[in-house]
């Protein structure tokens, strides 16, 4: 039987998509939605990710028209407004795909599903943060042994805690690493990059967050953690590689044992001698080389707990990890939505094109 399904976008995607229709559209119906696809979209780098994902590539034909070829009827909404609209507009779905959304409230997806409504690719937006993320696997059982040691700096009274303690962190290595809470490619919230810095110089670095309230505005704050770094024989033993793999959670365990585990792994080396006693922007010491395939099989039954450790509701993430030289694997963050969602890593599949397919054996969509 076909559903009626709402694809939720958040604003800059679905701003990219209506470039020249009236700023005030907000949704756009089935037939409308079906003239969107037969459109060609203006070429720059941000938008054309958009386009890839909601309208298809060369080689994957986009979400709407993964839907469409499964008899659904699919309309497209904007977060903001379908928060606002209200249960006349929720009654006419049977389906919600919010994959591409940011800010959706648990409250809602509660009344959604109480209605009998089916949500896929919905994530608490509290689960955006790093330090939400590591609460979440400390207090799962299995997963707590993949974090690296850190600290949570939540706001300027805690800086000044520490400032006043005149301790050190907790933490058993030579170099920390200071990120937001919430960030995107390697980036504080003043647009600088990373701190990279010796344990030695924590006083120091105090002083300086103290001098950056940016850093800590709209709840956000600063994760500190080991420098974490990997010895990979096969990459000139870079001492800076990250995998980046996908991973469906609220699949059945036999599904998820099927999930291929092919990943992309971004190789560099950071240049710690040059470090020395200073507070140092960690693209001024990283030196990336290449991106390559890789495999996590080896890790099959750990990232399966890494997954099992998200809430349940079927929903697709990117992970990324590192390996340390004794082979352990080290859990960063989850993702929502990645770039890598639209390669080619399993063979002629994308992971976004082989996730939906999993769906559809569920009976999901």
């Amino acid at each position: 039987m076909p559903k009626n399904t709402a694809l939720i976008l958040s604003w800059p995607y679905f701003n990219f998509l209506l470039h020249d229709r009236p700023d005030n559209t907000r949704h756009l119906n089935s037939r409308e939605t079906e003239i969107l696809l037969s459109r060609t979209l203006p070429a720059n780098s941000q938008g054309q990710k958009t386009a890839d994902y909601i309208t298809g590539t060369g080689t994957y034909p986009g979400i709407v028209r993964e839907y469409t070829h499964r008899g659904h009827f699919i309309e497209l909404i904007e977060e903001r407004f379908f928060l606002q609209c209200g249960a006349d507009l929720y009654k006419k779905y049977d389906l919600f795909d919010m994959q591409f959304t940011a800010r959706i409230p648990p409250a809602l997806i509660d009344k959604l599903e109480a209605e009998g409504k089916q949500i896929i690719g919905w994530a608490s937006p509290q689960l955006a943060g790093k330090a939400a993320q590591a609460d979440l696997l400390t207090h799962h059982p299995r997963t707590a042994r993949f974090l690296p040691e850190q600290i949570v700096l939540s706001g300027f009274a805690q800086l000044q805690t520490h400032k006043d303690s005149k301790t050190f962190p907790e933490i058993d290595a030579e170099y920390l690493i200071a990120k937001p809470l919430y960030s995107s490619r390697s980036r504080m919230p003043d647009g600088s990059d990373y701190r990279v810095f010796p344990k030695s110089a924590w006083p120091q670095f105090l002083e300086l967050a103290l001098k950056h309230p940016a850093w800590f505005a709209h709840d956000n704050g600063l994760l500190v953690s080991e420098l974490v770094e990997t010895r990979d024989p096969f990459l000139k033993n870079n001492n800076a590689v990250l995998h980046k793999v996908h991973l469906p959670a609220g699949l059945p365990d036999e599904l998820w044992r099927q999930w291929p585990l092919q990943c992309r792994k971004f190789s560099a080396r950071i240049e710690l001698d040059r470090i020395g006693r200073d507070i140092r922007h960690l693209g001024d010491l990283l030196q990336p080389e290449s991106w390559e395939p890789g495999l996590l099989e080896d890790y099959r039954e750990d990232l399966h707990a890494l997954t099992r450790a998200l809430p349940p509701r079927p929903c697709l993430y990117s992970a990324d990890l590192m390996i340390r030289p004794n082979g352990r694997l080290v859990f960063l963050e989850f993702n929502k939505l990645a770039g890598t969602f639209l390669e080619k890593i399993y063979g002629d599949q994308c992971p976004l094109g082989l996730y939906m397919e999993k769906l559809t054996q569920i009976g999901l969509i």
